[in-house]
């Protein structure tokens, strides 16, 4: 009987440890793989890397889907044109959310992210046609990808995920796009 009692508690803190996480915290890197700056295409070769973080404060609805929120930073260095290319650096200071499908005792997670950036600057190295300049809330993003739980614990879960973004909107006061790939390294705290 005791042992049935600890088994059915240990099972219900790791169904509830797949089901919902209070707050999160990821880590992740990974390249610009296509966009437009000024109706010049990204310059694929050179240096196109970012890395972000991100945290989220969590809640779930129905069980098997989280929902969360929070603040999220970026920063990038892109290179455009294929002759007379220029790189310019990006930062990007904004708000995140998401929802994932999180069924308890399957480690993948599919999920859906989107957010706008409250302050994005963007300043030029090189032969960059223009100064450095900040805006508010002209840039957003969208984009979907897939979390992998690789330590499950009844009070914290690791996973790593990979994911699509899509970045649009205006910076400097020209339109732009980006499609960005990651990787990253998320924790859970329950």
């Amino acid at each position: 009987m005791k042992t049935k009692l600890i088994l059915s508690a240990f099972i219900l803190c790791i169904a509830h440890a797949s089901a919902f996480a209070l707050v999160d915290a990821n880590l992740y890197g990974g390249a610009t793989v296509g966009g437009k700056y000024l109706n010049r295409g990204v310059k694929f070769g050179d240096s196109n890397g970012h890395w972000g973080l991100s945290a989220h404060l969590n809640t779930t609805l129905l069980a098997v889907f989280q929902l969360g929120v929070g603040p999220y930073y970026q920063t990038s260095t892109v290179t455009y044109g294929i002759k007379n290319h220029w790189s310019v650096d990006k930062k990007d200071v904004g708000i995140d959310g998401f929802v994932a499908l999180d069924i308890p005792f399957i480690p993948l997670s599919p999920y859906l992210r989107g957010g706008a950036s409250a302050w994005n600057k963007i300043s030029g190295n090189s032969s960059y046609p223009g100064d450095s300049k900040t805006s508010s809330f002209e840039r957003y993003h969208t984009g979907g990808g897939l979390w992998l739980t690789v330590l499950p614990l009844p009070a914290f879960k690791l996973q790593l995920f990979t994911e699509y973004v899509r970045f649009w909107g205006k910076e400097a006061d020209k339109k732009s796009v980006e499609h960005q790939l990651n990787v990253g390294i998320r924790g859970n705290i329950l």
